[in-house]
């Protein structure tokens, strides 16, 4: 039943700031994990110590004997150039259980799921476009039928269709999720709890889906700042407490970055909705080839906007969460 279990893990480089520091976790069968915070804040690190890539410099991660990993990066690997998709696939497996159905699946049909059609599957890897390798990486992860899967910034160069097909599979997968992203979208839908960075390497366990974080991060916000309403004038406090404050003070927002910030809680939920409202005209059958191209370029765009406001909104929640 022992799946992976973090005690007391800990990782920095040189003499840089600790990324992981002090973790305990204990992953439990079908747990499904979102991992969220800044850019450069330790994410990739902690899921490298998980996978056995990256040794930490304390604690220990213990792997149960019957973990099969599924990794699935922002990096593409490198495939031989004349070998055809079906064969690549087929090198792995012949076979899997599809979760969704729980029927056998052939290599043919997992490409076919993954929208290569019966020419592309016996086509050249040298001939295929950038979205057409991240299919083939992915089908090559699911085809090893992992039963803890990593996925590190899916949502990377995956059209708005195969996202689709990828949240479907997905929701009915049986093993460990655990998923890196700045897509909100994508994380509401798939994931239970989160593991927060925040300041100096410290990892939040908040046991709810993005949305319910940031409701509960604007919460503690509100109570922090009736907190910290100054009870004494500044003739008559100790000089050791006008000093604390004003160092807490120095860790707030500044008043642009609390306007920034502001502004960003009202701007994430209208992508959020801009970009529910183009997948249901999408999936309508309402619309032209041209209408559906057009559509697919704006969820694209409008989910790199997305993801542009909700890293800058960890950066600005950090901020007060130090304080």
């Amino acid at each position: 039943k022992q799946v992976i279990e973090l005690e007391g893990v800990s990782k920095s480089f040189e003499e840089s700031k600790p990324l992981v520091r002090d973790f305990d976790y204990t992953f439990s069968r079908r747990d499904r994990v979102g991992i969220v915070g800044p850019n450069g804040c330790g994410k990739t690190t902690l899921l490298k110590m998980i996978i056995g890539e990256l040794e930490p410099d304390s604690g220990s991660v213990l792997i149960g004997e019957t973990v099969q990993f599924g990794y699935f990066g922002q990096k593409l690997p490198s495939y031989a150039p004349d070998k055809r998709v079906i064969d690549i696939i087929s090198d792995i497996a012949s076979h899997i259980t599809d979760p969704v159905t729980g029927q056998s699946v052939s290599a043919t049909q997992l490409l076919q799921r993954f929208l290569f059609t019966s020419d592309r599957i016996y086509t050249p890897v040298s001939l295929l476009s950038g979205g057409e390798l991240r299919r083939l990486y992915l089908c090559t992860v699911l085809m090893a039928s992992p039963n803890l899967l990593i996925l590190d910034e899916p949502t990377n160069d995956l059209d708005i269709t195969t996202l689709g097909v990828l949240e479907s599979y997905l929701s009915s997968f049986e093993g460990v999720l655990i998923i890196v992203t700045h897509d909100r979208y994508f994380l509401d839908k798939l994931v239970e709890h989160l593991f927060v960075f925040e300041r100096g390497g410290h990892i939040r366990d908040f046991p709810g889906n993005f949305t319910q974080y940031r409701l509960q991060q604007e919460i503690e916000a509100q109570q922090a700042a009736e907190q910290a309403t100054p009870r004494e004038t500044k003739s008559t406090a100790p000089a050791a407490s006008q000093a604390t404050r004003q160092g807490n003070r120095k860790k707030r927002r500044s008043y642009r970055e609390e306007q920034e910030f502001q502004q960003l809680e009202e701007l994430i939920p209208q992508l959020e909705g801009r970009i529910a409202a183009l997948e249901q005209r999408m999936s309508s059958g309402t619309l032209s080839n041209e209408e559906l191209l057009k559509a697919g370029e704006e969820i694209a765009q409008t989910q790199q906007e997305m993801e542009q406001a909700s890293e800058r909104w960890f950066e600005l929640a950090a901020i007060e969460e130090e304080a």
